[in-house]
């Protein structure tokens, strides 16, 4: 059922229901039923490539300013770069802070200038070496919830998801180790602005640090939970196996609320519904459509769970082996 029917029918419940806030209040439903529990449609399964590291030639960076230049083999360097684009790679010289990048000008191809997200503030000098590689990553998604895990396809290992910030701060505050990531860090949000003014296509959505940063190319598999997309535009549905008949009881009993809350307080009591008999029928309606979609869905909650290939928390990894044949670690897949 579309949003366009659902709104429709409340309004057929409900008279004195406005279209306008019907649409809320069956979209405030499919919100309360996305956080009711884990649902299969909330169950996401991706990968992502860390690049190599960058630090051919040198660069020259002005104290205060927030643009650096790049000498001709840094310019040769840095141009083309894509599988991450340019701008969406860190810039720091030797142990100082770690920038982003937000812009590059390429007018002249021996010197590139490339502009930084914040006022240079370390040491300035003319041919200093540089590192320029990729250690903050946004969610995949705006409705983005929380990982499941990471998994190193190069070297077979796992990635933490659950180390705070804090902890490892206090041992690398200045990032300087420098191997394969072990966690995968919460940063924030994303703040980055594009030279222009205007937000990164990823700006507000949740960022995070992999650590130790990487500096060559692995490959990861990535599994994580979205909240699941709003219903906005009338003909919007539902995924399954999310029915028409629990959007609709939920709704209701969203609707029963608003009229009571809105009631003529000019009618006496007893004159008019009784919202509260309206909100406890659909009330049942929707816990027994709920728990039988419940019984339905966790079969497909265990079967994405179980793709995962390895116990959780188990604090050991039974996988994986070395394969001779492909030179690397086989990732269970």
């Amino acid at each position: 059922m579309a949003l366009e029917n659902i709104a429709s029918r409340l309004t057929g419940y409900f008279p004195k229901l406005a279209k306008s806030e019907a649409y809320n209040l069956a979209n405030d439903a499919w919100m309360d039923i996305r956080n009711d529990r884990l649902w299969s449609f909330q169950l996401v399964e991706d990968s992502i490539a860390t690049p190599n590291l960058v630090n051919a030639g040198t660069f020259t960076c002005t104290q205060g300013q927030n643009t650096v230049t790049a000498d001709a083999a840094a310019s040769a360097a840095v141009t083309g770069l894509s599988f991450p684009l340019l701008t969406l790679r860190q810039f720091r010289v030797t142990s100082g802070g770690i920038y982003n990048i937000i812009g590059a000008d390429f007018t002249i191809p021996t010197a590139v200038i490339l502009t930084l997200d914040r006022l240079y503030s370390d040491p300035s000098g003319a041919s200093q070496s540089y590192q320029i590689y990729q250690c903050y990553f946004a969610a995949p998604v705006p409705d983005f919830k929380r990982w499941l895990d990471w998994r190193d396809l190069t070297n077979g290992d796992w990635l933490s998801v659950y180390k705070t910030r804090r902890e490892i701060n206090m041992g690398d505050p200045q990032r300087l180790y420098f191997t394969f990531p072990h966690w995968v860090l919460p940063f924030g949000t994303d703040q980055r602005l594009n030279t222009d003014g205007s937000p990164y296509s990823t700006f507000g959505s949740a960022l995070f640090e992999l650590y130790p940063n990487p500096l060559s190319f692995v490959s990861y598999m990535r599994w994580w939970v979205r909240t699941g997309a709003d219903i906005v535009q009338p003909g919007d549905t539902v995924p399954y196996p999310i029915t028409d008949k629990l959007i609709l009881a939920r709704a209701r009993m969203r609707a029963a609320e608003w009229s009571e809350a809105n009631r003529d307080p000019s009618v006496a009591r007893g004159q008019s519904a009784d919202y509260k008999f309206v909100y406890q029928s659909a009330e049942a309606e929707f816990n027994r459509e709920l728990k039988l979609i419940g019984l339905k869905d966790r079969d497909l909650v265990d079967l994405f769970l179980s793709r995962i290939p390895r116990g959780l928390n188990d604090g050991f990894n039974r996988l994986p082996y070395y394969s001779t044949l492909s030179n690397r670690a086989y990732y269970g897949g």
